[in-house]
């Protein structure tokens, strides 16, 4: 079975440690935390000669370390990259023994190198060395018998088999191997393997054994005992209880005594040569290795989880519970720590006590309101002897605690300390924002400070002394006006302001404006001549307080315009008559005889009938009948007068398109607005009628066809009046950019006549013409014959053609 408990090793550093009483060893220690952790559990630990501390780690690190306040430093460290379960040094500190997961190996401390390594079928419990070098494995269980390696080999030596197994087992400076037996039994043998002897004195299992090289073999048992076995005087036998619980491991500690642990982590100091315990402390970590140092201090090894740990056990000089290592006050026992290094303790109610512990610069405070009496100091106290003040940043002499006594107002302003009413507006009238009603409290800052602001614009309310003109609130109710510059109650401020003014430098009182379409918007302010809150500028009748907007354009308000849009109805007559409307409203306009009526002389005193009533008294005949006759025979005139109208300028105009339409057919057919009759030139030269003669041109009325054919009035069908599919109107015939040259199709150019000499040549006859043929024809121009020319017109008139042409 492996061990259940850690192994404890105890030393004593210095030479001199043996002449300290043993019974001082624990004596003025306090525990002073864990000094140290490392990355495994701790499986060997042992104080060497040179006075290096062996270290075995469960993580298979071998190393050789210093110790000084209870750290381990390393001098060398091998990694064996092995598991180990048990270690122990031989008698010379040159070699150990260290038992892993595959079985057991042997470690040159002075080479830093593995020597030997055996596998093993069955992995043991514990081994130690002999005298001669040689090692012994022990099974606890299982086969319950130790065997002897000589060199690395097993040489097949071993000890018979202890039956109930053992618990410890432990070989003394002359050779016998003793082994603590679960039958509460020493048993010892010889190098041979052969039982020697057994000592029954224990009553309860040997849990724990150890040979100080006295002679007196220790065993330690599961009932608390101590039992003094001195093998060179027959194992003669002694023993001293000191606990109730199995001595777990048993080492000395130095010269003159020894220590011993029990299963509850107590530790026994026992002297050596009495068998006393002269001491004793309780760690409760668990199992421990045990290390002491030259100064007196210990150092406790421990595992805890899967580390291992030192729990550091420091002087107490002045036995105040701290150690002197921990303790700024070692020589003080009412003073422990000095958190700020200032010389004066943390404690408070202690010797030099320090009221400021994390203040270097301050450690007492006579006012005692928590600030300290060095002015230059960090929390300094500028009112060392007033409770109530401590600090003036701005220096004026008032203290910062607004509340306390020399209180100041203003903390960061030396010119302003006092606020009688409270609004945040200092006193002095020559200081920073000084309150301008400094008995009424009012938040104005704007135009002045300190002062009434009803509607919390910033702008104080004005009064007898500062009037609006003054820069007073013009609006003090309204919170986003303030200024009204022409004084006719709009604000100054643009939307989204409440009621700005659209004319801040008129005043008015208007609240509309009308645009063009009609629509209605606010604009405040403006000049409204007529009070008829639209705005002069947009009133289309600004001097009218009834009418501001005429859609139509008739000059006439819509307020009082029966149907504004439309430009001929102004009055319900107006309506009644243009459209026609049949309803009851109408039927007096449209009645003529009922309007005729109205329009009568009048009698003095006599009034009119309504529509009704004069009505039912025409249906009863009761009215004079010659007015209705007439007022008949005037409509029918007047109606019949209007469609005689209407015909004759229908007439005029077809005739005038029809006679239009002829003579553009007739230019573009002849070149000519005439029909050519179908003579020779020489028989119109003779007979006077030649239309180009130098007689004067056409004579004949039959030439130009003027007679207008007469109207036909009577009603013809759809078919009839589609004369042609592309009748020309007049106005596209002769419309702006037509002219004669057009109509008579001749192209005008700089080399050739203008409309005007064409037709005087056509018209005007020269004088001393003859009715004979020109001798000698004119020659034809190289262009041609002009544009509609006969060559027999040419003969007669060519030379006067030319000659125009030549002129030109």
């Amino acid at each position: 079975m492996k061990r259940t408990f850690a192994l404890i090793c105890v030393f004593l550093f210095a030479a001199s440690v043996s002449t300290i009483p043993h019974a001082n060893a624990s004596s003025g220690l306090v525990e002073s935390g864990i000094s140290q952790e490392f990355k495994s559990e701790i499986t060997y630990c042992k104080v060497l000669d040179d006075d290096t501390v062996l270290l075995v780690t469960k993580a298979g690190a071998i190393s050789a370390n210093t110790l000084s306040g209870g750290i381990l430093t390393p001098l060398w460290t091998f990694e064996l990259n092995l598991t180990t379960t048990y270690a122990k040094i031989d008698p010379g500190e040159k070699m150990v023994a260290v038992i892993h997961d595959f079985g057991f190996l042997t470690f040159n401390i002075e080479t830093e190198q593995v020597d030997q390594n055996k596998t093993l079928n069955s992995i043991p419990d514990s081994l130690d060395w002999d005298m001669d070098g040689d090692i012994w494995i022990a099974y606890h269980s299982g086969i319950r018998k130790a065997k002897e390696y000589r060199n690395g080999e097993y040489n097949g030596v071993q000890t018979s088999q202890i039956s109930s197994g053992f618990f410890s087992f432990e070989i003394t400076e002359n050779n016998d191997l003793v082994m603590g037996g679960f039958d509460s039994k020493l048993h010892i043998f010889n190098q041979q393997g052969m039982l020697v002897t057994q000592k029954s004195e224990p009553t309860s299992y040997l849990s724990s054994l150890k040979d100080f090289g006295n002679g007196i073999l220790v065993a330690g048992s599961g009932d608390g005992s101590l039992h003094f076995y001195d093998y060179n005087n027959s194992w003669s036998h002694s023993y001293l209880t000191i606990s109730s619980q199995q001595i777990a491991y048993i080492d000395n500690f130095n010269d003159n005594s020894y220590f011993a642990i029990d299963g509850n982590d107590e530790i026994f100091f026992i002297d050596e040569s009495s068998n006393l315990v002269t001491n004793s402390f309780s760690s409760n970590l668990g199992t421990m290795h045990v290390l002491g140092e030259l100064s007196g201090q210990i150092s406790v090894i421990f595992n805890s989880g899967s580390v291992g740990k030192i729990l550091f056990y420091d002087l107490d000089g002045d036995g105040d519970g701290v150690s002197d290592s921990l303790d700024d006050f070692p020589f003080d026992p009412t003073q422990q720590a000095d958190s700020d290094d200032d010389g004066f303790g943390d404690n408070i109610n202690g010797i030099n006590g320090d009221l400021f512990p994390n203040n270097p610069e301050q450690y007492a405070d006579s006012d005692g309101d928590g600030y300290g009496d060095n002015e230059l100091g960090e929390q300094g106290d500028l009112f060392p002897d007033n409770p109530e003040q401590w600090s003036d940043l701005d220096g004026d002499g008032y203290g910062d605690n607004s509340d306390g006594l020399m209180g100041d107002q203003f903390i960061e302003d030396p010119s302003q300390w006092n606020d009688t009413d409270g609004d945040g507006y200092g006193d002095n009238p020559l200081g920073n924002t000084p309150d301008s009603c400094p008995e009424v409290p009012g938040f104005s800052k704007l135009d002045r400070f300190g002062c009434l602001d009803t509607d919390f614009d910033f702008y104080s309310n004005p009064d007898s002394t500062f009037t609006a003109q003054d820069g007073a609130d013009a609006l003090p109710n309204d919170g986003t006006q303030w200024s009204d510059l022409d004084g006719d109650g709009f604000g100054d401020n643009p939307a989204p302001a409440i009621n700005p003014d659209s004319c801040p430098s008129v005043a008015g009182n208007s609240t509309n404006e009308i645009r063009l379409d009609g629509t209605i918007i606010e604009k405040l302010g403006c000049l409204d001549s007529d009070g008829d809150s639209f705005e002069d500028l947009s009133d289309e009748f600004p001097s009218d307080a009834t009418e501001w907007f005429d859609s139509d354009g008739d000059g006439v308000g819509a307020n009082s315009d029966y149907d504004d849009s439309e430009l001929l109805i102004i009055t319900q007559e107006d309506y009644c008559r243009i459209s026609g409307n049949q309803s009851n409203s109408c039927k007096s306009w449209n009645d003529l005889d009922y309007q005729e009526y109205l329009a009568r002389d009048k009698t003095d005193g006599e009034n009119d009938l309504s529509y009704a009533a004069w009505l039912a008294q025409k249906e009863a005949g009761l009215l004079d009948e010659d007015d209705s006759l007439m007022s008949a025979i005037k409509d029918v005139a007047v109606v019949g007068g209007g469609v005689f109208i209407i015909a004759t300028v229908l007439i005029i105009l077809v005739s005038f398109v029809a006679k239009r339409r002829k003579l553009n057919d007739l230019v573009k057919r002849y070149g000519v607005p005439f029909k050519p009759k179908d003579k020779t030139a020489n028989e119109e030269a003779l007979e006077g009628s030649a239309g180009l003669s130098a007689t004067g041109g056409i004579e004949s009325d039959e030439s130009w066809d003027d007679e207008v054919e007469a109207m036909d009035f009577t009603e013809k069908s759809a078919e009839s009046e589609e004369i042609e599919t592309n009748t020309i109107s007049a106005e596209e015939l002769y419309d702006d950019e037509s002219d004669i040259s057009e109509l008579a199709g001749i192209e005008v150019s700089s080399t050739e006549t203008s409309e005007e000499d064409v037709s005087a040549m056509l018209q005007d006859e020269p004088q001393g013409s003859t009715d004979e043929k020109p001798s000698n024809p004119p020659p034809i121009p190289e262009s041609g014959l002009p544009e509609g020319w006969t060559m027999e017109q040419w003969e007669w008139y060519g030379h006067e053609w030319l000659a125009k042409v030549g002129n030109k």
